[in-house]
């Protein structure tokens, strides 16, 4: 986000609400941790992987190229 405020990045904004939402999901896995079997927490940490690091990388994060 830093580089992106740097070079005026023009889709800065949804970028950083992107980032929020990433946030605000891993607080909410973090919090029902306790209610959660083991299988279900790396059911959820994997699609969390993929969505938020894996994907987003690949399609956001480029995009700055």
């Amino acid at each position: 986000q830093e580089y992106m405020e740097k070079t005026n990045y023009p889709e800065l904004e949804t970028h950083k609400k992107l980032h929020k939402n990433m946030l605000e999901t891993l607080t909410k896995l973090v919090n029902e941790l306790h209610d959660l079997t083991i299988q279900e927490i790396e059911v959820i940490l994997f699609e969390f992987i993929e969505e938020y690091f894996i994907k987003h990388i690949i399609t956001e994060d480029k995009k700055i190229q």
